[in-house]
C-alpha cells in the first residue's frame, strides 16, 4: 500500500465531518483505519542533542518493555483494526532485540503498510537481511547532520562511518535480492545550525535508493541539550534550499514531505489532519496501551469502546463544529510532492 497516496487523498477532503463519518462507518464495521505507534521499549543507545535524552537527569529512566505475550495480546486486540503500523516512535526500537517480531505479527494481521523508525546505528547485516526477509514495509532512518562533524555533533554516541556503512548495505543487499522492501525514507529534523548541511544531501546520498524524504523544524520534546528552538532567522534561506530538494527529488522519483516554515496553525489554518488525528492516532508502550483506562489484559477492545460509548462519541464528533473539536498543538502543513 502506498501510504503517501492515501494522505494525498485524504488531504484532498476538505470536511472534518465527512473524515469523522468515514472513521465512524470504518469503527462500526471494524475496518483498518487507526494508525498505530508502537514503543515496545523506552530506551535509547544515542543522545542526540536536540532529544529528551541527552539530558542527563532523564535518559533511560523509563523502565520496562514489551514482552511477546504482550505483543501476542496487543496484537489479537488491535491489529485487525490498524492501517498503518509504526514501531518506533518516542524511542529506538532497535535496543530492543524482539523487533523484528513485531514486524511479523503485523504482517500475519495483513497491516497494509508497515515502518521501522531507527537512527540505524545498531543495525548490521544479519538484522538487514531479517528486515528485507519480512518484507518491511518502510525504514525511516533519523538523521540531524549529513557532513560527518554536524551528524556526530548533534547525534551524540552516533558514527557516521557506521550510519553510511549500514545504509549502503541496506541498499546493496536490496539489490542482490531483487526487492523493493524495506523502501528508505529520511527523516531530517532541522535547525538554524544543521540546515546548511541539506545543500550536500546528495552527495551523500547520490548512488543510495531513498523513497522519501522529510524535513521537520526543531521542535522542543521534552529537555534537551540544544535549546535553539527557532529557525525564523533561517526561513528565508531554508526556503531557497527545500525548493532545490522538492526540484532533485522530483527529478529522482523521491516523494517529499516538506513543511511551509511561514505558517503556525491557527484556528483558521489548521490542518484537517490535526482535528482528526485523536480519533486515528493510537500510542503503545510499556507504560500505556491505547488509553490509560483501558484494562486490555482482562477486557477485549470492543468491550471497552461500549463501556466507554465510544462509537456515540465519534458520532457526534461529525455534528461538532471545528473550533470545538481537540487540535495537535504546534502542528505544520506539509506539501507531499
Amino acid at each position: 500500500m502506498n501510504f503517501y497516496k492515501l494522505l494525498k487523498i485524504n488531504r484532498l477532503i476538505k470536511s472534518h465531518r465527512l473524515k469523522f463519518f468515514g472513521i465512524f462507518i470504518f469503527h462500526l464495521l471494524k475496518k483498518k483505519y487507526l494508525y498505530l505507534n508502537i514503543d515496545p521499549i523506552l530506551k535509547c543507545n544515542l543522545r542526540c542533542k536536540m532529544c529528551y535524552f541527552s539530558d542527563s537527569s532523564n535518559p533511560q529512566k523509563a523502565e520496562g518493555k514489551l514482552t511477546r505475550k504482550d505483543i501476542d495480546r496487543m496484537a489479537e486486540l488491535i491489529f485487525n483494526r490498524v492501517l498503518k503500523l509504526q514501531i518506533g516512535c518516542a524511542a529506538e526500537p532497535t535496543v530492543y532485540k524482539d523487533f523484528p517480531y513485531l514486524i511479523e505479527k503485523g504482517k500475519q494481521y495483513n497491516i497494509p503498510n508497515i515502518s521501522l523508525t531507527t537512527n540505524a546505528n545498531l543495525l548490521n547485516e544479519k538484522l538487514i537481511n531479517k528486515l528485507i526477509d519480512t518484507k518491511l514495509d518502510e525504514i525511516i532512518i533519523s538523521l540531524h547532520g549529513v557532513r560527518k562533524e554536524t551528524y556526530e555533533y548533534f547525534m551524540t554516541n552516533a558514527s557516521h562511518e557506521k550510519f553510511v556503512k549500514n545504509l549502503t548495505l541496506l541498499d546493496k543487499l536490496k539489490n542482490e535480492k531483487n526487492t523493493t522492501y524495506p523502501n528508505i525514507r529520511i527523516n531530517y529534523t532541522v535547525n538554524e545550525d544543521n540546515s546548511e548541511d541539506l545543500k550536500y544531501f546528495f552527495d551523500l546520498f547520490d548512488k543510495i535508493k531513498i523513497s522519501t524524504i522529510q524535513l521537520r523544524p526543531i521542535r522542543k520534546i521534552g529537555n534537551s541539550k540544544y535549546n535553539k528552538f527557532s529557525i525564523d532567522n533561517k526561513i528565508e534561506e531554508l526556503n531557497i534550499i527545500i525548493k532545490e530538494l522538492a526540484e532533485e527529488c522530483n527529478k529522482r522519483g523521491i516523494t517529499f514531505l516538506s513543511p511551509d516554515l511561514t505558517v503556525r496553525e491557527t484556528t483558521k489554518t489548521l490542518n484537517l489532519s490535526s482535528l482528526i488525528r485523536f480519533a486515528v492516532y493510537k500510542y503503545v508502550s510499556p507504560k500505556v496501551f491505547l488509553y490509560s483506562d483501558f484494562k486490555w489484559r482482562e477486557e477485549t477492545y470492543e468491550e471497552y469502546c461500549k463501556r466507554k460509548k465510544y462509537s456515540k462519541q465519534l458520532f457526534q464528533y461529525i455534528f461538532t463544529r471545528r473550533k470545538n473539536l481537540r487540535t495537535t498543538k504546534d502542528s505544520l502543513n506539509y506539501d507531499i510532492t
